[in-house]
Formats: C-alpha cells, sequence, structure tokens
C-alpha cells in the first residue's frame, strides 16, 4: 500500500496544480476560438499556450519526485518525463513559430514531432501511473483511458487535417476546425479532473498514513467488567427510599420494604 512508502503533500499536489492549468487553458482557448479580433485571439491563444506548458511542467516534477517510489515503474517514468519535456519544447516552438513562418515542409516536420512526443509522453505517463497504482487499492487506482486518448488525439487531428485538405472542401475543413475545437476542450477538461481526483486520492493515502489505530485487540478485558484480576460486583440499591443493599440482602435496612 502507499503508506509503505513515502511522498510529500506537495508531491501529490503537483497533480492537482497541473489538473487546474489544463482546466483554464482549455476554458480560455474556448473562449479564444470565438474571438473576432486577431489580437484578442492571439493573447488568449498565448495565455493558454503558457496555462498548457504550466500543466506539463508540474507534470515532470511529479514524475521526477516519485521516480523512485517503484523501480519497475522507473522505466515508463523516465520515457514519459523526456516525452513530456519534448513536448514542451515542441508545443511552444509549434503555436509560437507558426505565427510567424509560411506553411511548408518546416511545418509538417514540427507537427509530426508534437505528434509522436504528445504520444509517447502521455501514454508512458498512463502506463507508470498504472504500475504505481499497484501500491493503491483498486477504486483508487491513478491511470485512466484519459492520458491515453489524449496522447493519440494530435494524432487523429493530423489525420483528418491531412485528408480534408487534399479534399479542397472547405465547408468541411471548417467543420473539422469547430469539432476539433469541442473535441480538444472536452479531452483537455477531462484531462485536468482525472489529475485533480488523482492528486486527492494521494492525499488521501497520505493523510490516512498519519493517524494511528486506535482499535483495542478483542481480548483486552474491558474496565466495564474488570479491575485487575477482580470481576467488579453489581451494586443493589433499594427500590422504595434508594439505600445501598447488601449483595443478599432481603429487607431495606433503612425502610424495611421487602425486596423481591
Amino acid at each position: 500500500m502507499l503508506n509503505k512508502i513515502k511522498i510529500k503533500e506537495t508531491t501529490a499536489n503537483q497533480q492537482k496544480y497541473a489538473g487546474l492549468m489544463f482546466i483554464f487553458a482549455a476554458l480560455i482557448l474556448l473562449v479564444g476560438s470565438f474571438m473576432i479580433y486577431v489580437s484578442a485571439f492571439l493573447a488568449l491563444l498565448i495565455i493558454g499556450l503558457v496555462l498548457i506548458l504550466l500543466a506539463i511542467g508540474f507534470i515532470v516534477f511529479f514524475l521526477t519526485n516519485v521516480l523512485e517510489l517503484k523501480p519497475d515503474a522507473s522505466t515508463p517514468i523516465n520515457i514519459a518525463r523526456f516525452g513530456f519535456i519534448f513536448y514542451l519544447i515542441i508545443l511552444f516552438v509549434a503555436n509560437i513559430g507558426g505565427l510567424f513562418i509560411i506553411p511548408g515542409v518546416s511545418t509538417i516536420v514540427t507537427a509530426v514531432l508534437q505528434i509522436v512526443a504528445q504520444l509517447v509522453a502521455f501514454v508512458a505517463l498512463n502506463v507508470a501511473f498504472k504500475r504505481f497504482s499497484e501500491l493503491l487499492t483498486p477504486a483508487d487506482k491513478i491511470d485512466s483511458p484519459v492520458f491515453v486518448i489524449y496522447g493519440c488525439f494530435g494524432l487523429f487531428e493530423f489525420i483528418v487535417a491531412l485528408i480534408l485538405s487534399f479534399s479542397g472542401n472547405f465547408g468541411l475543413i471548417y467543420a473539422f476546425l469547430w469539432i476539433n475545437t469541442i473535441l480538444s476542450f472536452i479531452l483537455m477538461l477531462a484531462l485536468g479532473i482525472v489529475l485533480i481526483l488523482n492528486s486527492n486520492k494521494l492525499l488521501k493515502y497520505i493523510e490516512g498514513a498519519t493517524i494511528a489505530p486506535t482499535t483495542v485487540p478483542s481480548d483486552t478485558p474491558s474496565a466495564k467488567y474488570y479491575t485487575g484480576t477482580e470481576e467488579l460486583k453489581e451494586e443493589i440499591f433499594c427500590p422504595n427510599c434508594g439505600s445501598k443493599l447488601g449483595e443478599d440482602s432481603k429487607f431495606c435496612p433503612e425502610c424495611g420494604a421487602t425486596l423481591q
């Protein structure tokens, strides 16, 4: 179980921070897609990109801090960390550089590298989380299909966009852009929620590990029935006047009432 290993509260919270960044980024990018002014669109795009970069940074920090928690998970954790760091670089280059560079071969190469980095990073992250979940109860596992789906989403975008570009149908391309925006928003929102839930699960284990058990063994004598090695005797009182009576009394010495 998780209480057999060491994990800090700040480490668990890094997933929560990453989740919040993804949720805020999803909302900002969705709002930006409705902007009619180029300046407003670019401003929201940059803010959303920065939030995504921060989210990925928190995930990298989390993976770094839990690297040695489970030896057989070290390989996927290393792959995920490398993928995310590379994804950070490519994501920045693709989105910022794409605003100033004329689309061409370099754009396609950058897009392919971004797809590969996204796929490797999130799939490896899910594999690492799945192995790490072996330390938890089944109800508290932290791996999720959302990571794999989000990792594959870039590949899906690229294939569909490539097909539509050869079709020459601008109506389909326009529809795809809106569908892609909505799907991207839903996936980023789901990704953020899963990361926050993961953080809460880890925090629950950390808090539970600090509480010492207070249960008393079943074979321990209760003070209600025992004092040392002698059994406590029940005290008897007169039902008429309330005076204390002896164990074998048949009459009350105070009021003379007969005892049944």
